[in-house]
């Protein structure tokens, strides 16, 4: 090196290789996991849609997507929730009047 220049700071070609090689297989297996957990969340919606709230979303490792997978899992648990005070309404009032309980407007008339 002569006197002025400086060292270079760039990596060598066999060091770069290294960089693309290892940042290539980080994005693709973010990328699997990814797409697991959307395929396994639109599966557990359709079972929600089909009726069936015992399912549950199993929360993988990416962070985003754990904290959607647990709030899917609460939103499945008040589903089941609503369902299981319909019930027991449903055995005491109409079906009408227990709706109106639920949606948080009923209308209460009282006999004089």
């Amino acid at each position: 090196m002569s006197k002025g220049q400086t060292p270079s700071t760039s990596p060598s070609p066999p060091l770069l290789l290294l960089y693309v090689v290892t940042g290539t297989a980080q994005v693709t297996g973010t990328m699997r996991v990814v797409a697991r957990s959307v395929g396994h969340l639109k599966e557990r919606l359709e079972e929600v849609r089909g009726g069936d709230l015992t399912t549950q979303a199993t929360i993988f490792g990416l962070e985003s997507f754990g904290i959607v997978m647990s709030d899917f899992n609460r939103m499945v648990e008040g589903l089941r929730q609503r369902e299981q005070l319909k019930e027991t309404f449903g055995r005491y009032v109409t079906k009408q009047v227990a709706n109106e309980i639920l949606a948080g407007h009923p209308r209460l008339h009282l006999d004089e």
